[in-house]
């Protein structure tokens, strides 16, 4: 699916998501399954352009410096009634926003997959499968349906690309989400 640009900007080539990878650890993460910005750096040469095109000190302003301490309610102003409408999918948006202020410039939320502990699901190919096969009836009735449903959510309102790497899940977040944050500031 092609992008489309709103802040008149190119469109960034999705096909660019997983190409030219570099995953680096900077230090234990405290939590095993979900690698925060300060520990962890992940590039691709479509988040590359994307932190060419799009400065996080520009799309989130002062807001910024709240997400990276952790004040959920600068990042929950940005999404809050985003385009989603979905709890979940808004948390991992959130996580996004954490991890891209922590590393100052734009990043993924990481699942290191064989680290959960809430999920049969074994591998990163496991984990995007049951992404893919899933719907929107998943979360009727459920007061919190969780992150893998919360990744259903945001890949099908076209915020994030989550891509398979080394048995971890890479959400990459996409340009139409970067823009989204853009206007929001």
């Amino acid at each position: 699916m092609a992008e489309q640009a709103i802040l008149d900007r190119e469109v960034i080539d999705t096909n660019l998501v997983g190409k030219g990878i570099e995953y680096r650890v900077l230090k234990e993460p405290k939590e095993l399954a979900y690698p925060n910005g300060d520990e962890v750096r992940y590039h691709d040469l479509y988040l590359t352009r994307l932190n060419q095109l799009f400065s996080i000190d520009d799309v989130l302003g002062s807001k910024k410096d709240d997400i990276k301490k952790r004040k959920f309610d600068s990042a929950m102003g940005i999404l809050v009634n985003s385009p989603l409408q979905n709890m979940e999918g808004e948390g991992v948006l959130a996580r996004i926003l954490i991890n891209s202020s922590m590393a100052d410039l734009w990043q993924p939320f990481t699942i290191n997959v064989p680290r959960l502990t809430d999920t049969s699901t074994s591998t990163a190919k496991e984990y995007l499968e049951r992404v893919d096969q899933m719907d929107s009836s998943y979360n009727i009735g459920k007061i919190n349906a969780g992150i893998l449903f919360g990744l259903y959510m945001a890949k099908k309102g076209g915020f994030v690309l989550p891509i398979g790497y080394d048995n971890k899940v890479i959400v990459v977040p996409t340009q139409k989400f970067v823009e989204y944050c853009a206007k929001k500031k």
